[in-house]
């Protein structure tokens, strides 16, 4: 239940200080726990998911526009943790490739086909 919300915390404490973070987060907490509350609450022994869930309560209407929507936030979840992963990677190419050869690369900011580039 924590999602992707984890990711922007480091930044929200930098950002907001370490009161107002905290207050964040903890109200975040109290959200997801609620949330995680009402699941329990109107999920029947036979139901494994919350789509199955989602249905039964709203109808096939909104299990469908359930279904997009978190299709959509899945693949826009999974762009973000591919860009967070290149950062990564280039970071560490970068010190190997400066190590061995004793050049750097070029910045992420420039495309070029006629050196190694990001």
């Amino acid at each position: 239940m924590i999602g992707t919300g984890i990711l922007v915390y480091p930044l929200l404490y930098k950002n907001n200080g370490m009161i107002m973070s905290q207050i964040i987060v903890t109200l975040i907490g109290l959200i997801s726990y609620k949330t995680a509350e009402l699941c329990i609450i109107h999920t029947k022994s036979d139901e494994d998911d919350l789509t199955k869930v989602v249905k039964r309560q709203l109808g096939n209407t909104w299990h469908k526009v359930y279904c997009i929507t978190g299709g959509m936030y899945l693949a826009l979840t999974g762009g973000v943790y591919y860009l967070l992963i290149l950062n990564t990677l280039y970071s560490q190419i970068n010190f190997l490739y400066t190590r061995t050869t004793g050049k750097h690369l070029i910045s992420k900011d420039i495309l070029t086909f006629k050196e190694f580039s990001f």
